[in-house]
């Protein structure tokens, strides 16, 4: 059985983003590569704030696996208070959750975060990040799946 190519976040991005401009729903949110995004193709992407907006909201609506566990122990400030939103643009970028009085952001990353070139984008979204004064924090698929206290534990001392 072929493997089913999945698709990135920024080529989500991208894809979900051109749709919107049509009319059209945004992508599924399988993961993987796509050969033909403009990222691949050494193009810059270029997000206004409406438009990441927009796709924030697809995006909070179709969370993964890990997105949905954590999100269950953030949610309604169950972590000791500390109020998360999810999906919450920065820039250009779509973080998986921030803590907005201690500006930390709470990346959950899986497989699509294992080739050189989506490190390199993971490090360009950090630096960006930090650069506006945010925190970024990354946390593993398989973390958050078989060790939610110790992802908890983690985020916490990361508040304070």
């Amino acid at each position: 059985m072929a493997a089913l190519p999945c698709r990135t976040r920024s080529s989500l991005i991208w894809a979900g983003l051109q749709q919107l401009d049509r009319g059209a729903p945004p992508p599924s949110s399988s993961r993987g590569s796509d050969d033909t995004s403009p990222a691949k193709q050494g193009r810059k992407i270029r997000i206004d704030t409406k438009r990441s907006r927009q796709f924030a909201k697809h995006l909070r609506k179709n969370l993964t696996d890990a997105e949905v566990i954590l999100w269950g122990e953030l949610k309604s400030r169950r972590l000791q208070k500390h109020r998360f939103r999810r999906q919450h643009p920065i820039g250009p970028y779509i973080t998986d959750f921030a803590h907005m009085k201690s500006r930390l952001v709470i990346e959950i990353d899986g497989a699509t975060h294992s080739t050189d070139a989506e490190l390199a984008h993971d490090l360009k979204r950090t630096d960006y990040m930090e650069g506006k004064g945010w925190r970024v924090i990354r946390v593993q698929n398989d973390d958050v799946y078989n060790h939610i206290d110790g992802v908890c534990d983690f985020i916490l001392q990361n508040i304070e």
